[in-house]
């Protein structure tokens, strides 16, 4: 999914509760479905929420929202007036996709919709003529290049319900594969969104979303100030979390990071083939890289079976120069509470090689200094969890926390039950970290194109956010989340001072 799409699931997020719509009709093979039930209802809410907002980044402004579909519609979205002109009932459900590269949408047309109507031409481009034909059942309406004879804009009509798309290829094809899905009408709406259609609570408006790791679905309920999304993913939930909540092994406020998350791994995710097994290896190699890889493996084995939940992550920066995948390509602490701490010390011991002596700029008098990728990582253990990263500040502050003091000080410490995954990201803080991300730390992957897309179009809309909080659960074979996003209010009486 590219960086522009992901940033996608923010645009709609202001649509008033209603009752439950029908289901979204678009191509099966739609990357990203957005569905409105009432848009005559839905958008003014919408434009309230993108407004402000777009203050801040441009990509939220309305006009550039409706300019991202008006050539599928041929209208402007948030202008009824523009609509009606184009036939699009605005009482009705409206469904917009992306779709081979291209957006396209799927409405009610207006009792006395006509053909499209050619735009005025460009000096030295050609007119553009009207066309339109009948196939099995479905009204084609396009217009058409009367040099090529292709259609650059067109509509198909059936069951009621059309469909129109535009680009610069001939378009006739495209509109004779959405009149076969028109026509079965189950796989326009069927398989996995419908699943998560009836698995979500009613909206107005609600997004499907094809990603590297399976379908998101999510609707969008606005709030003052605020915008909160809940959601189900169909990828991986038993495989990855764990049932019931959990006690935080750390304090957000006492770490200071601009991401912190933990997260409470399911026994499958901590089995020798799961993601905390691949993290791990690389650690173990770094202990001693000479070492049989037999015993390196069962020193690996040892340290998963003693892996309790929840972990914890904090991140303070990112440096897209580094390799992909590398660990040193973010600024981080992990923390990994053990079940026998002791057991842990013997099996890291056991490989440690004479010549590896404590290191005084560790956090503590315990931690070794590794050299993993060719840059120092610390590794070391507490009566609580074992600990390793690349920030020394960063992993002082994580042993400091409560839930990792000493037994008699944690005793005094309130502990918080959290889900499996609770992410707290500090707004202005992830404005900074973006700020260490350039156009040529892309090559770094897919992750840090998205960084630097975040950096150009929502560092502003960041530094005005209090906090974003995402939470997890398992739900079945998938998985259930919540991510709530608060705006800071403009202080009036800071501007009354100032004047």
């Amino acid at each position: 999914m590219t960086p522009s799409v992901l940033a996608l699931g923010l645009l709609f997020g202001a649509a008033a509760p209603a009752p439950k719509p029908p289901a979204p009709m678009a191509p099966p093979d739609a990357r990203v479905v957005l569905h409105l039930s009432n848009p005559k209802a839905d958008l003014p809410a919408l434009s309230r929420f993108l407004e402000p907002a777009g203050e801040h980044a441009p990509l939220l402004r309305p006009s550039s929202v409706s300019r991202l579909f008006s050539t599928a519609l041929g209208a402007d979205l948030f202008d009824r007036a523009s609509l009606a002109a184009a036939g699009i009932d605005a009482e009705r459900p409206l469904t917009l996709f992306l779709w081979q590269g291209q957006w396209g949408a799927c409405f009610t047309e207006t009792k006395d919709a006509s053909a499209p109507t050619p735009p005025q031409s460009t000096p030295g481009a050609p007119t553009l003529k009207a066309a339109q034909f009948e196939s099995d059942g479905a009204r084609f309406r396009g217009l058409a290049d009367p040099r090529s004879g292709d259609w650059t804009s067109g509509r198909v009509e059936r069951h009621g319900v059309t469909c129109a798309t535009a680009g610069a290829s001939d378009q006739r094809q495209r509109l004779s594969r959405l009149s076969f899905h028109l026509r079965a009408q189950t796989s326009m709406a069927g398989g996995e969104i419908s699943a998560l259609v009836k698995s979500l609570p009613p909206a107005p408006l609600i997004g499907f979303f094809q990603t590297g790791h399976g379908l998101v679905g999510a609707r969008f309920v606005p709030r003052k100030n605020g915008l909160d999304v809940q959601g189900r993913t169909l990828a991986g939930g038993e495989w990855l979390l764990s049932e019931g909540t959990h006690q935080t092994p750390v304090d957000a406020s006492a770490i200071r990071a601009p991401l912190l998350a933990t997260l409470a791994l399911s026994p499958k995710a901590r089995a020798p083939q799961g993601p905390l097994a691949r993290r791990l290896s690389h650690v173990v190699s770094a202990l001693c890289p000479a070492c049989p890889g037999d015993a390196r493996q069962k020193v690996l084995q040892e340290l998963l079976e003693d892996v309790d939940v929840p972990i914890a992550l904090a991140l303070t920066g990112v440096d897209g120069k580094q390799r992909p995948n590398s660990l040193h390509q973010f600024r981080q602490a992990l923390l990994l509470p053990l079940k026998t701490p002791d057991r842990a010390r013997r099996a890291i011991a056991s490989l440690l090689p004479k010549s590896v002596t404590p290191d005084p700029t560790a956090p503590d008098a315990d931690a070794r200094r590794l050299t993993i990728d060719g840059l120092p990582v610390h590794l070391g253990a507490t009566d609580k969890a074992l600990y390793f990263g690349n920030d020394p500040a960063l992993l002082k502050r994580v042993l400091a926390s409560p839930g990792q003091v000493s037994a008699r000080r944690a005793k005094a410490q309130k502990r918080v039950q959290q889900p499996a995954l609770h992410l707290v990201a500090d707004g202005p803080g992830l404005a900074d970290l973006l700020q260490s991300v350039s156009m040529f730390d892309m090559t770094g992957g897919q992750i840090f194109a998205a960084l630097f897309f975040l950096k150009m179009e929502a560092s502003a809309l960041l530094r005005r956010a209090e906090r974003l909080e995402l939470t997890a659960r398992p739900d079945g074979q998938a998985i259930r989340f919540d991510l709530a996003f608060d705006l800071r209010q403009p202080c009036r009486s800071c501007a009354a001072n100032k004047r």
